[in-house]
């Protein structure tokens, strides 16, 4: 199940354009073998936004260093004048030879664009602005510049303005949203808006809940005083649904991600129903259940109705994993062969194959997402916020 990454909502003003064909040479780079390097020096605050900038420094640097599709120049490398905006770019001034045969001299006026393409920095993009308050709101001011370029003007690729809540959550916010845009110049994709669902038993009992894809923002989604777990969350990320003992026997439940209100489905009437997964479109649910004596895999509506036995062996299979890619095919974890291993099948229950048959047992199909949330264990998911 990959992330879904929601639009974040930009406010342009006059002055601030995107250019799609600075992003097509971003492109042309990274297709070459090359990994783009990029400067992101701190940005100031004025007035109270200034408090803020740690926390927006920080989240900057780390969304952008999270990418393996460029790489970002150390800071102890860069000059001592940062600019802020585009007005304090100062062209050289090139003055004739005071002598014969002497070359023409430069003299510096401010920022320039050399001073981050050349050594020691030798930078490829540059990433500036400052943040200030407007109408009791954060509002940061941002700019993407191609250093490749020979004027501030035709260097821009991004322009623009983002707003927040004038704490360290909106300071956060903005952070995030000005770091995705210059990941999408470079063709990677920004985790920002996607939730992590997850079981936790800080509260005495196992519950599922919810953080932002860094850890921030946790939240307790369910409440039922007892073991729930297998937290499962639909492609648009509107649903999730877990296995919770809160009746004594294992059931499946449905909540809404944005109200958490419980949804109605009907589980059938069996000793286990658990371990439940979305179809890629959302219109059915995949589960584990006893059928027959023997736990096995079942597919019914998003309500629970017309429900339809997909395995039919005389053994343990449970995990259901649905392949997003083609919403045509799963894995899943069968004990027919004697200890329990992996399988492949359709699903519809044909094409049965075995992935790996190892010494060890195999519990539980875990999906890694993204090879940035790959060191995330367990019953782990995510989807758009």
């Amino acid at each position: 199940m990959r992330p879904k990454i929601i639009g974040m909502f930009l406010l342009a003003v006059a002055g601030f354009v995107l250019s799609a064909q600075q992003g097509n040479d971003i492109l042309e780079i990274i297709t070459k073998g090359e990994r783009p390097a990029l400067a992101a020096p701190d940005f100031r605050g004025a007035g109270d936004a200034q408090a803020l900038m740690n926390t927006f420094n920080g989240t900057l640097w780390t969304e952008l260093s999270s990418n393996p599709k460029m790489k970002l120049v150390s800071k102890s490398v860069y000059p001592l004048e940062t600019p802020q905006q585009p007005a304090d770019f100062k062209a050289p001034t090139v003055t004739p030879a005071t002598r014969r045969g002497a070359p023409p001299q430069t003299v510096r006026n401010g920022p320039w664009l050399t001073d981050w393409s050349a050594a020691p920095v030798n930078a490829n993009y540059l990433a500036f602005g400052y943040t200030g308050v407007q109408d009791g709101r954060l509002v940061l001011y941002g700019w993407l510049y191609n250093l490749a370029q020979p004027t501030p003007a035709t260097a821009q690729v991004i322009g623009r303005l983002y707003f927040g809540t004038l704490d360290d959550e909106g300071a956060r916010k903005v952070a995030r949203e000005f770091a995705a845009d210059i990941l999408t110049q470079f063709g990677a994709v920004s985790l920002s808006g996607s939730k992590i669902f997850f079981v936790s038993d800080r509260t005495g009992n196992k519950e599922i809940w919810s953080m932002d894809y860094d850890g921030s923002n946790q939240k307790r989604l369910t409440a039922y005083n007892s073991i729930t777990a297998y937290p499962a969350v639909s492609e648009d990320g509107r649903l999730f649904a877990f296995t919770t003992w809160a009746r004594g026997n294992p059931q499946i439940m449905i909540h809404s991600a944005e109200t958490g209100k419980r949804l109605t489905f009907l589980n059938p009437v069996a000793s286990v129903v658990s371990m439940p997964e979305f179809s890629p479109d959302g219109k059915k649910l995949y589960f584990a259940s006893t059928m027959e004596d023997w736990v096995q895999l079942g597919v019914a509506d998003i309500d629970g109705g017309n429900m339809q036995r997909i395995s039919h062996v005389r053994a343990i299979e449970a995990s259901p994993r649905i392949n997003p890619a083609t919403g045509r095919d799963m894995v899943f974890i069968s004990g027919r062969a004697g200890m329990p291993q992996m399988y492949h099948m359709n699903i519809d229950g044909t094409d049965l194959e075995l992935l790996a048959a190892t010494e060890g047992v195999a519990e539980q199909v875990v999906v890694v997402v993204d090879p940035l949330i790959e060191d995330l264990v367990g019953s782990i998911v995510t989807a758009g916020a």
